[in-house]
């Protein structure tokens, strides 16, 4: 989906917004009025399916068509241009590719600035944040629609620490893990110490020998 014509005459315009659903950050709407006061156009909208990492990403794909050495990229945050940080990297890198720039608005990343390797790396970490709360968000929604026709796991198994550590990390409350899983909260506390413990003593344990 785009909004705005992005074309006078022959030329494409240079400054170019992409948008893109999910995750808890800004909503399409309030990305659109943030590219758009930027003085983006056209302003490509992307509503996409947050748990499909797999999917075409239609939109994404035009604005990096449309995009001309000298031109910019707009997001309203970096998490907004792919789902992982190989991703996102592979992305700026055919930006730079092309001879374009991009420019992060929550951020203040501008790579055209010589002094931006600073907000580069401060966006990425913001970015990465973003990204972990929206899959452990994507992982509750999931589970919640799993558990109106099979109910939520009564146990808590080894197999499950990864995804209640991902949870942990993203700031999901205790509560809500707990509910998730079916278990009571001190059954959660007392699986996480056990995992943490576990993961402690093969840290500490010495090399074998060659």
């Amino acid at each position: 989906m785009t909004i705005g014509p992005g074309v006078t005459g022959d030329r494409i315009s240079q400054k170019i917004g992409y948008a893109r659903s999910g995750g808890l950050g800004l909503s399409l709407e309030a990305q659109r009025i943030a590219l758009a006061q930027a003085g983006c156009d056209p302003i490509f909208v992307e509503v996409a399916d947050s748990g499909d990492r797999g999917q075409a990403y239609t939109a994404r794909e035009q604005a990096l068509d449309a995009l001309r050495s000298g031109g910019s990229l707009f997001l309203t945050s970096l998490d907004r241009l792919g789902h992982s940080l190989v991703d996102i990297a592979a992305l700026i890198e055919r930006i730079f590719d092309i001879g374009a720039e991009l420019r992060v608005l929550d951020d203040g990343l501008d790579t055209s600035n010589q002094d931006g390797a600073r907000p580069t790396l401060m966006a990425l970490a913001r970015a990465q944040s973003a990204l972990v709360s929206e899959r452990a968000h994507d992982s509750l929604a999931r589970r919640r629609d799993e558990g109106n026709a099979l109910g939520p796991p009564r146990r808590l198994r080894d197999e499950h620490w990864p995804e209640i550590e991902a949870l942990i990390a993203a700031e999901i409350s205790v509560a809500d893990i707990a509910q998730r899983f079916g278990v009571t909260r001190q059954t959660l506390w007392n699986f996480r110490r056990r995992m943490e413990r576990a993961a402690a003593n093969i840290a500490s344990e010495p090399p074998a020998d060659g």
